[in-house]
């Protein structure tokens, strides 16, 4: 999850607050509305189910030791940085996952 290496990064570097524009209404629902509610019930959703993506969602919730705040900005609309960040994104998912170390 890419959140969570901006904000390991971030971090490391020394800075004590974080904005993150994302395209995904998704991630910050779970982090702003919903994951207090999630860990208080077992990770289970208002209809009883599993939480999906729990293990990376535990791992967002765990590095987020700064502020970080969540901007909406709408995907494949000529936004720079979206579009940059989506054109790295799919060359990345060529390569098998490694654990970054910061």
């Amino acid at each position: 999850m890419a959140v969570v290496h901006a904000v390991e990064i971030v971090k490391a570097s020394g800075c004590d607050k974080l904005e993150v524009k994302i395209d995904s209404h998704f991630t910050i629902n779970c982090v702003e509305k919903w994951i207090q509610k999630w860990k208080l019930n077992g990770w289970k959703t208002t209809t009883g189910e599993n939480v999906k993506n729990r293990e990376e969602l535990e791992l967002l919730d765990s590095v987020s030791t700064i502020p970080v705040r969540y901007v909406y900005v709408p995907g494949h609309k000529g936004n720079v940085g979206n579009m940059e960040a989506d054109k790295f994104a799919k060359s990345g998912a060529k390569y098998p996952v490694q654990e970054v170390k910061v």
